[in-house]
C-alpha cells in the first residue's frame, strides 16, 4: 500500500484494497453462523441492531476520517445474519453473473471512494458550498452500501460452481496460499510493532489487532485447534467408556 500523497503503481487498486477486510469479516460472520445454525430470534435483532449502529457509526465519522472497524464489524454481523441456505442455493449458478457483477461493483465502490476521498480532504467548488455538503453526504452514505452489494457479488461467486470448483483445485490453493501467509506475517509484524487498536493511515483509524485476527490463517490456525482440542475431549472420553466397561 503506497502512501496517500504518493501515486499508485495500480491506480485505483489503494482505495480497492479497502474492500478486503470487510469481505473477510463478512466470510468470518458466515462461519460463526455454521457454528449456531438457529439463532434465537432475539439474538439475532440484537446482532442486527449492532449492526446497523456499526454502518451509522463509521457513516457519521466518515466525514471526519472515521473508524474502519466499525464497518468490518457491521460486514461481521450481515455475514452471520445470512442464513446458509441461501448462500448454497448459489451452487445452483455457473458463476460468470457473479463475477461480471464483481467487477462492476469493485469499479464502482473504487470510483465512489475516490471521489468521496477528495470531497472529504478540502474544498473542490468553494463557490457551491451547498452542493459540494450534498455530494459529500450521498457519498458517505453510498459507500457502505455499495461495500454490502460487493461482498454479496463476492459470496455468491465463491458458493457457484465455479467458485467451488476452484477452491478444490491444490494448485489454486497452492497460489492463494501465498498471499494468505504472506499477509499474515506482515500482519503479526504490525501487532508486535504497533499499539493493538487506533493506528492512524492516511488520517483513517485502523487497529492492528482487528486485521491480524481475521487474517485467514489466523482462521485457520484457530479452527485447526478448536478441531483438536475437540478430538482429544472425544480419544478421552473413549478411554473413560472403555474403563467402565473393563469394570463391568
Amino acid at each position: 500500500m503506497s502512501d496517500w500523497d504518493h501515486p499508485s503503481v495500480f491506480p485505483g487498486f489503494r482505495i480497492m484494497c479497502g474492500l478486503c477486510f470487510p469481505i473477510l469479516y463478512f466470510w468470518v460472520g458466515t462461519l460463526l453462523r455454521t457454528c449456531i445454525k438457529d439463532p434465537k430470534w432475539w439474538f439475532q435483532i440484537i446482532i442486527a441492531g449492532a449492526s446497523i449502529y456499526g454502518m451509522y457509526f463509521y457513516r457519521h465519522y466518515a466525514e471526519n476520517w472515521g473508524y474502519a472497524d466499525a464497518l468490518y464489524l457491521s460486514m461481521a454481523g450481515i455475514g452471520f445474519l445470512i442464513p446458509h441456505k441461501i448462500l448454497l442455493s448459489s451452487s445452483q449458478n455457473r458463476g460468470w453473473l457473479s463475477l461480471v457483477m464483481i467487477l462492476i461493483s469493485v469499479f464502482c465502490y473504487t470510483a465512489l471512494t475516490t471521489v468521496k476521498d477528495r470531497l472529504l480532504w478540502g474544498p473542490v467548488i468553494p463557490e457551491h458550498p451547498d452542493m459540494e455538503l450534498m455530494m459529500e453526504t450521498i457519498l458517505v452514505n453510498a459507500e457502505p452500501l455499495m461495500v454490502i452489494i460487493t461482498t454479496y457479488f463476492v459470496a455468491q461467486f465463491a458458493f457457484s460452481e465455479i467458485g467451488q470448483i476452484l477452491g478444490s483445485q491444490v494448485w489454486f490453493r497452492g497460489i492463494v496460499a501465498v498471499p494468505c501467509l504472506y499477509a499474515f506475517l506482515g500482519y503479526l509484524s504490525r501487532l508486535i510493532t504497533q499499539r493493538l487498536f487506533f493506528v492512524a493511515i492516511n488520517y483513517v483509524y485502523f487497529s492492528p489487532l482487528m486485521w491480524f485476527i481475521v487474517q485467514p490463517v489466523t482462521i485457520y490456525l484457530v479452527v485447526f485447534l478448536f478441531r483438536l482440542i475437540q478430538e482429544h475431549r472425544k480419544r478421552k472420553e473413549d478411554r473413560v467408556s472403555w474403563k467402565e466397561l473393563a469394570k463391568l
